[in-house]
């Protein structure tokens, strides 16, 4: 049995590069380079040469005409849970880019279900070492959108997550609701001076380099994701 995640995206990609990008494996290239998908069956596969690459099973996602749907799967076994952890996990799916992205932005048309608890639907910004950039939205958590920037732990630290964590409200839609179930355009406009979070056209979020790691010459993979906690 599946929870259908509802998760229907829409991409636009503006790239502003300050160092050359890899807009597919082996070929690089410099300057802006606009890109708008809706995620065609031309444009995903599972391991195919496409512009969206699934590392998840071919049930685990739908292309439709209102964009790529995310599936969550239920644990098989009966779960148990001791001090805050499960013992079973479900299996999400997972989408990646075939390019990497030094700077630009990006903005995601995108809903999540309500309501199921314990599973996270997260778009994110991932480098070759590790240090992340995303927004997360938590069915459990239906009125409100996470920001987040997570950095590996240096010798002998805890790795520093939620240290560069926000939480912010969903805006409220057309139709009156204020919940993440309502399709919102979620941005990250990302350079060497700053990062900036935006939903729906409005900014909510500045992070300078006074509280942020030094990764200015980072080049980042951007991955959207469903997956359970």
């Amino acid at each position: 049995m599946f929870f259908k995640s509802a998760l229907y995206l829409t991409l636009l990609v503006s790239f502003a590069c300050a160092h050359p990008n890899q807009l597919r494996p082996r070929q690089a290239t410099q300057g802006c380079r606009p890109l708008h998908t809706t995620f065609s069956n031309s444009e995903v596969s599972n391991g195919g040469n496409t512009l969206i690459t699934m590392i998840s099973p071919a049930d685990s996602y739908s292309t439709t005409a209102n964009g790529l749907e995310l599936y969550l799967k239920r644990p098989a076994k009966k779960v148990t849970t001791h001090n805050g952890v499960n013992d079973q996990l479900g299996s999400g799916a997972t989408a990646n880019s075939s390019f990497l992205l030094s700077y630009g932005k990006v903005t995601f048309d995108l809903s999540a279900p309500v309501g199921a608890g314990g599973a996270v639907v997260a778009a994110i910004f991932i480098s070759n070492d590790h240090h992340e950039i995303d927004i997360e939205l938590l069915p459990g958590d239906p009125k409100q959108w996470q920001t987040n920037v997570f950095a590996p732990p240096t010798a002998n630290a805890p790795p520093a997550y939620g240290k560069l964590s926000s939480v912010e409200d969903i805006p409220r839609s057309r139709s009156g609701q204020q919940t993440i179930g309502e399709r919102h355009a979620y941005s990250i406009d990302w350079n060497p001076r700053r990062i900036i979070w935006s939903v729906d056209g409005r900014a909510v979020r500045t992070l300078t380099p006074r509280t942020l790691f030094n990764a200015s010459n980072t080049a980042l993979i951007r991955k959207l994701a469903i997956r359970h906690l």
